[in-house]
Order: structure tokens, then C-alpha cells, then sequence
């Protein structure tokens, strides 16, 4: 570089010795800041060299690093593998509310990559990107005498749920509160497990089970023109996969298992949604976003204020901000509206400030084409005004799976449509 300034002199005329400051600056002046420009470039692009190669050299060291645990653990993962019964309730740990350092579910931040590229989704409160967990996994720590299943961890891909940086303090205590609940919440096969956290007051970190699919209103709306109207129709080529009935109960089913588990200890989601489930990668239907979630140490739960799904709420959650079991049954009936409806919203012509009026005019979605009469007594039932009147969960669970059980490979769209139909020639007979 410093060559290349001094040929920048050199190619200066050869002026006389200066007789006024304007001589003085085309003789010094230029060729001075020509050099010092030279100089200046040459060492950014030094500098912008060299720490791209720092730059690839750290990525690859991370890229090694991970297929090595990852290997790894493979092996030491095995004593975790699968259990007769996916549905274990895990006890609950007599240091999970703890926020101290050596709490068991505590991560090292520098075991935690987050890929910020990667967003998986994002809240008026919080964002979640996918991101891969090096070394230990506090959940098999906490629990070890348990087992989990053999895909409950795929090469070390993680969720990681985070705050905005504009998140105030009110904010990053209600997401403590958030990790504390979820430290008490057990282990369950149709609920989004927590695998560990980080909770620095300044960046706090929920690390769950990484849920291959997204969740169930996105994949109700990519997979629409997909749906099947019979089981025995196969799925065109070039489509990765195909929906149908059965699989709309079966997802029905499981969700309703994840609540009759959240139900029988008195957990109140307050949020149930198909926004709000999440799918494996072999479709495993899970629960998750227990930002809303609640302990109901007596049979009702109050509340007010807060951004809530209007909605999907129950009436007397509308009227009086009172929330129980039998609420979150309310909003259970309309995901069972969005199933089968293959992602539609509730009621898309009411506003928001007219649902009270509206649904005490006795209004009700009204039923989907691809539901059944049966099934939409079921939900139906859901929506009945007074509370004790609505089904519990697991009344719901066992007549979906009495449902599931009578659908046979020829239960579809067409069924469905003509159930009324096939009756009445029965009748005729």
C-alpha cells in the first residue's frame, strides 16, 4: 500500500517550487491525500478479509462441533428411549421455581446457538426461532428416572422462544412466570415439552421440543387443496402429502388428550387455538404457548386486561373476564370448527365488540361441510351457554374416540355429505 502512495507522488508534475497557496496545494495537497486515500482503502479491505475468514472459520468450528455431539449423543440418548406408554406424567421437581444458577433446567448460554434466520414464529410478545442445543439436556436431567421418546430430540433442533429487545420489565417477568409454570407442567405426549431456559433478567431464553410441521392453522391452510374427499383417492404426484377425515379426528383426538391432561391438574390454557398446536414431523399433535396458561387453585380464574382471542372465548370469559376448565372446553369447540373448516375463522362478519350481543342472541358457527351430524352435536356442545352444561374433556375425548374408531378407509368427505342421504334409502328399504 505504502508503494502505491509513493508512485501516486511521483506521477505529480514537476512544478517549480510553490509562489502561492493554491501552487502549494496542487504540488502537496493532492498527491498527500491521494496517498492517505490509497491507504485507507487498503486497509479496510484487510480488514473486511479478514474477518470473513474469521468468520468461516468459526462457522465451520460450529458445524464440526455440532455433528460431533450430535453423534454423540446418539448414544447417550438411548437409556431415553421409548416408553409403552408415550403419556407419562412426569412428577413435579422440588427446585423447578427456583431461578438460581445451578438450577437443573438452567442451559449455558454458550450450549445454546440461535439461528435468528430461522424465525418459526412470532407474537405481539415474544418470537421463536429454531435453534440447536450443544451438549447436556437439562429435561433428561431433571427427569431422570423417566423415558421419552426416541424422536423426542432430532439432531439437537430446539425451539427457542424469546423476548423483542424493546421488551420492558413487566414483559420479562410475565416470561419468568412463563418459564416457572412450564417448569411445573410435566411431561405429556400431546403437550410441547420444555427441554430447558435461560433466565438472565436481561435475555431471557424458553428452550422447547422443536416441532417439525408448525403449526395447525398454517398447515390447515397450506395443505387445503390437498384435502381428500375419500380414503381410498391417493394423493397426486409432486404433493408431499394429502389430508382427509380421519386425520382431522385423529388430530381432534390427540388435542383433546393434551386437555383432559391440562384439565386433570387444573390448568387453565385460556388460549386454545389451532394457531396455538403444534406438529411433529411424523404429525403429533402438541399444545403449546402457555404464555396465558394458568393455575387454578380454586375453580375459577379471573382476570382482566391483556391482548385475549375474543374470538375463541367462552361468554361468560367475554362478560365477567371469569375463566375455568369449562372455558377452555368453549374455545376446544371452535378449534374443532377451524379443523373442519380446514383453517377458517369464527364468525368473519362480527366484530369483535359485538360478540357479546351476538352470541347472546343465541348465534353459533353454524356447521362445517365437512362435518358430520354427530360431530357437530359434539361441538355444539361446547358452546352452551351455561357452563356446567358443556362436556368435560374427557367426555370429549372418549366420544372422539368412538368417532375414530368407526372411521373405516372409506369415512370421508363423500360420507359426510351423503350420511343424511344414506339414511333416509336405509329408511326406504
Amino acid at each position: 500500500m505504502f508503494t502505491a502512495a509513493f508512485k501516486t507522488l511521483q506521477a505529480c508534475p514537476n512544478l517549480t517550487e510553490p509562489n502561492n497557496t493554491w501552487e502549494y496545494f496542487i504540488k502537496y495537497g493532492i498527491p498527500a491525500a491521494s496517498a492517505l486515500m490509497i491507504i485507507i482503502c487498503c486497509g479496510c479491505m484487510c480488514f473486511l478479509k479478514t474477518k470473513y475468514k474469521f468468520s468461516l472459520l468459526k462457522l465451520r468450528r460450529r458445524e464440526v462441533e455440532i455433528q460431533a455431539i450430535a453423534v454423540a449423543n446418539q448414544n447417550s440418548t438411548l437409556h431415553h428411549t421409548v416408553s409403552l406408554n408415550p403419556y407419562v406424567e412426569i412428577a413435579k421437581d422440588s427446585r423447578q421455581n427456583s431461578h438460581e444458577p445451578n438450577d437443573r433446567w438452567e442451559v449455558a448460554p454458550h450450549a445454546l446457538f440461535i439461528d435468528t434466520s430461522d424465525k418459526l414464529g412470532s407474537g405481539a410478545f415474544s418470537t421463536v426461532y429454531k435453534g440447536i442445543l450443544i451438549g447436556r439436556v437439562p429435561v433428561f436431567d431433571v427427569y431422570e428416572q423417566r423415558t421419552f421418546a426416541s424422536d423426542f430430540i432430532i439432531n439437537n433442533e430446539v425451539a427457542v422462544k424469546v423476548l423483542p429487545n424493546h421488551a420492558d420489565s413487566v414483559s420479562k417477568q410475565d416470561f419468568l412466570n412463563e418459564i416457572g409454570f412450564m417448569k411445573n407442567l410435566g411431561y405429556h405426549g400431546h403437550i410441547v415439552s420444555m427441554l430447558g431456559c435461560i433466565t438472565d433478567p436481561k435475555e431471557p431464553c424458553l428452550v422447547v421440543e422443536y416441532c417439525a410441521n408448525g403449526d395447525l392453522l398454517k398447515f390447515l391452510h397450506k395443505n387445503k387443496p390437498n384435502f381428500m374427499e375419500s380414503a381410498s383417492e391417493e394423493c397426486p404426484l409432486g404433493v408431499d402429502g394429502c389430508i382427509r377425515m380421519k386425520d382431522l379426528l385423529s388430530f381432534a383426538w390427540q388435542i383433546s388428550d393434551g386437555m383432559e391432561y391440562l384439565s386433570s391438574h387444573d390448568y387453565i390454557h385460556r388460549d386454545v387455538a389451532a394457531r396455538n398446536i403444534l406438529l411433529t414431523k411424523k404429525l403429533a399433535a402438541k399444545i403449546g404457548d402457555f404464555g396465558l396458561c394458568r393455575v387454578a387453585d380454586q375453580a375459577l380464574y379471573t382476570t382482566k386486561g391483556g391482548r385475549l382471542p375474543i374470538k375463541w372465548m367462552a361468554i361468560e370469559s367475554l362478560k365477567q373476564y371469569t375463566y375455568t376448565t369449562k372455558s377452555d372446553v368453549w374455545s376446544f369447540g371452535v378449534l374443532l370448527f377451524e379443523l373442519f373448516t380446514l383453517g377458517d375463522g369464527p364468525y368473519p362478519a362480527i366484530q369483535p365488540l359485538d360478540m357479546i350481543s351476538h352470541l347472546e342472541a343465541g348465534n353459533r358457527p353454524s356447521r362445517p361441510a365437512l362435518c358430520s351430524e354427530n360431530l357437530y352435536d359434539l361441538m355444539s356442545s361446547c358452546w352452551q351457554a351455561e357452563p356446567a352444561l358443556r362436556p368435560t374433556f374427557s367426555e370429549i375425548r372418549s366420544k372422539l374416540t368412538s368417532m375414530l374408531d368407526t372411521a373405516t378407509e372409506h369415512y370421508g368427505y363423500l360420507d359426510v355429505q351423503n350420511e343424511v342421504e344414506v339414511e333416509q334409502k336405509a329408511e326406504m328399504k
